[in-house]
């Protein structure tokens, strides 16, 4: 489709004669649009004979209905009003809005506006050809300019721009496109009328460049290297927008999960009791991280078993513990209960220096110091998740099991 329609929006410079070529057809490949007609109305036995026939010139007022149309196009465009452009185009990308928006901030106005048409695949379409001035912000000099559009008529009996075929839309593949409308343009663009008029505004055109040093400096880099901007914030921003929305959707496929998560969780919690202390680990495995620990005798809630290890609430989330280590029953303070690596009658070395209490609580008198790097000598692991001990000392008291580890 591209190559087809091109030259419809590319006036075709002489490469060996003006060294503005290519710049302008940057700017004229993003100015200029192609247009899509509607599918429901009746075709001509021959649906390209339209683009035969023998360019017609708007000339019966300003205000007839296809001049109106495109210099309301053309007005709303130069304002950067992608609403307003909108109410006569149709459809409209948010890429193309973009560039609306930002093509306004150049562009003063299109003047001398004429509208050259010939019938489209229907007597309700129409093969536009629009030539114009267009004057840009702070350039003496307007640069002639050629635009075709395709217009359609709307169920309504509104003329509208068939925005289908734009030069965003060909080159972005936004829509699927009507290959009879290709067709006939294709055709259209071969037609000598079609290309003389082409070959007298490309005149013009070169004539304004050679004229103006202003005005080939914007066209040729200024304008040029612009656009290359807007399109790569365009491409960071629509990537962001796309990062956004794939972050949105997991966090709210991941709610869901939650929300069923905790749903089967509460149905299926049950209290059970630490048989001695614990360390409570962020997975199922005991090289994973450490999440804390629990004393001999903690009431936990338990949601499911996974290997070795039970799934429990901790500190407001989840964390795992060994099964084995888990019962039903609270064990009494004074049951005596296994500690890992505290032996009874076994010597512990302190890593830390700690109070040796005369009962099993935090309140209690302190009957003894052991500092770090001395030994005490184990008596006993209690449910309580105290340890009694002697120090080098020779005084006995209680220790919490959990410093001694």
């Amino acid at each position: 489709m591209k190559n087809k329609v091109a030259s419809i929006r590319e006036f075709i410079f002489d490469k060996s004669k003006y060294r503005f070529y290519l710049a302008f057809i940057v700017l004229i490949g993003i100015i200029l649009t192609l247009f899509r007609c509607t599918d429901n109305t009746a075709l001509d036995e021959n649906p390209l004979s339209g683009a035969y026939s023998t360019y017609k010139q708007d000339k019966k007022t300003e205000n007839s209905d296809l001049t109106k149309l495109l210099n309301s196009y053309y007005k709303a465009y130069a304002d950067g009003d992608v609403a307003a452009v909108k109410e006569v185009a149709d459809p409209v990308s948010e890429r193309e809005a973009s560039y609306i928006k930002f093509f306004g901030q150049y562009v003063d106005s299109y003047d001398a506006v004429k509208v050259y048409f010939k019938r489209g695949l229907d007597d309700k379409s129409y093969l536009v050809s629009v030539s114009m001035k267009i004057k840009f912000k702070g350039i003496e000099t307007s640069a002639a300019g050629l635009d075709f559009f395709y217009v359609s008529t709307d169920k309504d009996g509104k003329l509208y721009i068939n925005n289908l075929y734009s030069n965003f839309n060909t080159n972005n593949n936004e829509n699927e496109m009507n290959e009879k409308v290709v067709q006939l343009i294709a055709a259209f663009e071969q037609q000598d009328d079609v290309q003389a008029l082409q070959a007298d505004i490309q005149q013009k055109f070169n004539e304004a460049m050679l004229k103006d040093e202003n005005l080939n400096t914007f066209l040729s880099s200024t304008l040029p290297n612009a656009t290359q901007k807007w399109n790569a914030d365009y491409e960071t921003e629509e990537a962001k927008k796309i990062q956004e929305a794939a972050d949105a959707k997991k966090k709210k496929a991941d709610d869901v999960a939650a929300a069923k998560q905790k749903a089967t969780d509460e149905k299926n919690k049950v209290t059970k009791y630490t048989t001695q202390a614990v360390t409570v680990y962020q997975g199922a495995d005991s090289t994973g991280a450490q999440l804390g620990n629990l004393q001999a005798g903690s009431e936990v809630t338990k949601y499911a078993d996974e290997g070795d290890y039970s799934r429990i609430s901790y500190n407001k989330g989840n964390g795992y513990v060994e099964t084995k280590y888990l019962a039903d029953t609270k064990p009494a303070e004074t049951d005596s209960v296994q500690v890992a690596g505290i032996t009874p009658g076994g010597a512990v070395l302190l890593h830390n220096t700690v109070r040796v209490r005369q009962e099993m609580n935090e309140s209690s008198s302190v009957v003894d110091v052991a500092y770090a790097g001395m030994q005490v000598i184990v008596g006993q692991n209690f449910a309580t998740g105290w340890t009694s001990v002697t120090t080098s000392n020779g005084k006995s008291g209680y220790v919490r099991s959990d410093l001694l580890q």
